[in-house]
């Protein structure tokens, strides 16, 4: 007998018979129903379910990451060009990024990490991005990201030099990164998606608008961007200023598909370690500060900011034993009086009226980094410098020398006030 005839039964049927059919009808339908929902629950998955977040840097410092919602937080992390300046960078780097990827950790949130492409070596700035990455503890656990903006980056327009970026993070890490840029930009990567496998996050605002999370920005997948900024006049909840607030297309599990594809271990800077341990490996002896300079005056270590990267905590002592080497102490060969710069100086706060002309002393232009322990000359005539010439990477005093026909000993205004130590980027006087 079917449920449709128990339903409508033709036939006086006995109280018990009743009241026995109708409960067998009741289970019969709390067994279909439950067939019936989780049917259902499988056919309602949706394609991609989108997550909501924000995008901070050393402008941000402070942020509770952890309060201010979202689903996700990216990172700002790395300047390598702009060394330590008022307003949160130290040595190129981010120095709250650290606190904010872990508060935001700490709440659950997926996270994102970005390197802002500046003007030098694409190989070399892949190289400090993935280092310092690492150091914090977040490779493998963060999206890593290119911002590809056009201020202090002479390579803008360049995107061959995307590429080479790219395909240096993925020869390191093998993850392949995503790549940040305004719409009107992107011609400049066109296809990298399908050539290189690389995610693209787009940036495009419909108005200047204070606005909070949208469901459907503007102009949303017009590039068939993975992730699009629609507004750098966002405001949420726990922080009074603005914020950058984008969307991403993906479900968290597809976050974590683009931070590691692979599933390799995590790094974690700080391991617990194992108990218990019985067999301690031996270990190579760590190399000790004098050492560390004999590799610096070889020039093992490269140029800044990266020899800063290398050296890490050592970076003040080893350098003043390569320069007390190397005969430099409060004057320069020549005899000119020169100011050591100390961790968190800027021209303003050390010469609050004259930093021009300290500026114009040393060959510094805007935007006027200065480095912990560069040598700044403070005498001297501004009007003797003459003719300028800019360091390009690889260059060596002698061969910038050869190329002009002069002798290396005519060239100065070098901010490390040692002649086997230039930087690429800085401007030489002679």
């Amino acid at each position: 007998m079917t449920i449709r005839n128990k339903a409508r039964p033709r036939h006086k049927v006995g109280v018990y018979y009743a009241r026995h059919s109708m409960a067998k009808v009741q289970r019969d339908l709390k067994c279909l129903l439950v067939a019936v929902v989780a049917v259902l629950g499988l056919m309602a998955t949706p394609a991609y379910a989108d997550m909501n977040g924000y995008d901070i840097s050393n402008w941000q410092t402070g942020i509770n990451t952890a309060q201010t919602p979202g689903d996700f937080v990216i990172v700002g992390t790395t300047w390598p060009n702009s060394g330590t300046t008022p307003n949160g960078l130290v040595n190129g780097v981010n120095a709250d990024a650290q606190r904010q990827l872990d508060q935001a950790t700490s709440a659950g949130k997926k996270t994102g990490v970005y390197a802002y492409a500046q003007t030098g070596d694409a190989t070399q700035q892949a190289d400090f991005f993935v280092n310092t990455v690492k150091s914090m503890g977040y490779l493998y656990k963060s999206m890593l990201i290119l911002d590809w903006e056009s201020q202090d980056n002479a390579n803008f327009g360049n995107g061959g030099w995307v590429r080479q970026w790219c395909q240096r993070v993925k020869d390191l890490t093998g993850v392949n990164p995503v790549v940040y840029l305004q719409d009107s930009a992107y011609w400049q990567i066109q296809g990298i998606e399908t050539q290189m496998d690389v995610g693209v996050w787009i940036a495009q605002y419909a108005t200047m608008d204070p606005t909070g999370y949208q469901d459907e920005p503007w102009r949303s997948h017009s590039r068939g961007e993975m992730m699009r900024q629609y507004s750098s006049s966002g405001y949420l909840p726990g922080w009074a200023g603005r914020l950058d607030l984008d969307k991403f297309w993906g479900s968290p599990t597809d976050w974590d598909a683009y931070a590691n594809p692979k599933k390799h271990p995590r790094t974690d800077p700080n391991p617990t370690p194992s108990t218990p341990n019985p067999v301690q490996q031996p270990r190579a002896p760590a190399l000790t500060d004098e050492q560390m300079a004999d590799k610096v005056i070889r020039g093992d270590y490269g140029n800044n900011p990266y020899r800063r990267v290398a050296l890490g905590g050592h970076y003040q002592d080893v350098m003043a034993i390569v320069n007390q080497r190397l005969g430099y102490g409060g004057t320069d060969p020549s005899g000119t009086a020169v100011y050591v710069v100390k961790p968190n100086d800027y021209l303003s706060k050390i010469w609050p009226q004259d930093w021009r002309i300290i500026a114009n002393l040393n060959g510094l232009s805007w935007p006027y980094t200065i480095y912990p322990g560069e040598r700044l000359r403070t005498t001297g005539d501004t009007g003797s410098a003459g003719r300028t010439v800019r360091v390009n990477p690889g260059d060596t005093l002698s061969g910038i020398a050869g190329r002009l026909g002069i002798s290396a000993g005519q060239l100065h205004g070098y901010r490390s006030g040692n002649p086997n130590l230039i930087y690429p980027g800085e401007i030489l006087n002679y």
